[in-house]
């Protein structure tokens, strides 16, 4: 896995070089808490990326999330991307 600063480079020059939707695999949403995960939804946002997918694991320490801990996390990107003025991502 590589770490988030250099996956927001890699999505913004991807994202300005084509003309197509780009979408990130940001796999646990690089952080715990979801005030981390509301801070990589609006760096993937200022990247131009339009789409996301997160992972219901535990990331090294295995196992998956609760449903209940893994709904807050898709609400907390959700929300950070409907109500960023500048750019949506679904």
């Amino acid at each position: 896995m590589i770490n988030r600063s250099s996956l927001i480079e890699l999505l913004g020059r991807i994202a300005r070089s084509v003309d197509t939707p780009v979408t990130a695999d940001i796999e646990t949403g690089y952080g715990e808490s979801l005030s981390e995960l509301k801070l990589t939804a609006q760096q993937v946002i200022e990247s131009g990326a339009g789409g996301v997918n997160i992972e219901d694991s535990l990331g090294k320490a295995g196992g998956l999330r609760s449903v209940e801990e893994q709904c807050g996390r898709i609400s907390t990107l959700r929300n950070e991307g409907v109500y960023n003025d500048n750019h949506r991502i679904f």
